[in-house]
C-alpha cells in the first residue's frame, strides 16, 4: 500500500476512507440553454469509488508517480 491506495496490477483496491458511487443511466443535456448542451441524450456511467475526503495536489501527484494514471 502506497499513499492510501493499494495497487494490484492495474486494479487499485479500495481503501478506508473511501465510498462507492452506484453507476446508472440518466438524461444529459439540456434543449432549452447552451447550443452546446444539445441534444438531450441518455448516458450511462460505471460505478466508482471516490474518497469521501477532498484529495488534494500533491496527494494525486503521489497516485499518479505510483499508478502511472
Amino acid at each position: 500500500m502506497q499513499g492510501g491506495f493499494a495497487v494490484t496490477g492495474t486494479q487499485i483496491e479500495a481503501q478506508a476512507g473511501m465510498i462507492w458511487i452506484p453507476g446508472d443511466t440518466f438524461s444529459m443535456g439540456s434543449e432549452n440553454f447552451y447550443v452546446e448542451e444539445m441534444p438531450v441524450r441518455r448516458v450511462s456511467v460505471d460505478g466508482f469509488w471516490i474518497d469521501a475526503t477532498p484529495v488534494i495536489h500533491r496527494q494525486y501527484a503521489q497516485f499518479v508517480a505510483t499508478t502511472g494514471c
